[in-house]
């Protein structure tokens, strides 16, 4: 019985063309969505500080003395 099964060389090219292709399609892909959520992850984390700063600023302008 002859094996004819993995007799054409061109069709393991064009699988292994594709999985390669889809391997760095996938790869830019979840490189770009870890790139985004660090990027998001940063902003909300600087403008936490910077309203903390404006508020304890505004805290420290905004002593009352009462004196009578």
């Amino acid at each position: 019985m002859p094996d004819d099964a993995n007799a054409d060389p061109e069709a393991d090219i064009v699988i292994a063309t594709v999985a390669a292709i889809m391997f760095f399609f996938i790869l830019s892909t979840y490189s770009n969505i870890v790139r985004n959520n660090l990027e998001t992850n940063k902003k909300p984390s600087i403008h936490l500080i910077n309203v903390a700063q404006n508020k304890s600023a505004i805290h420290e302008n905004s002593q009352f003395s009462f004196s009578s």
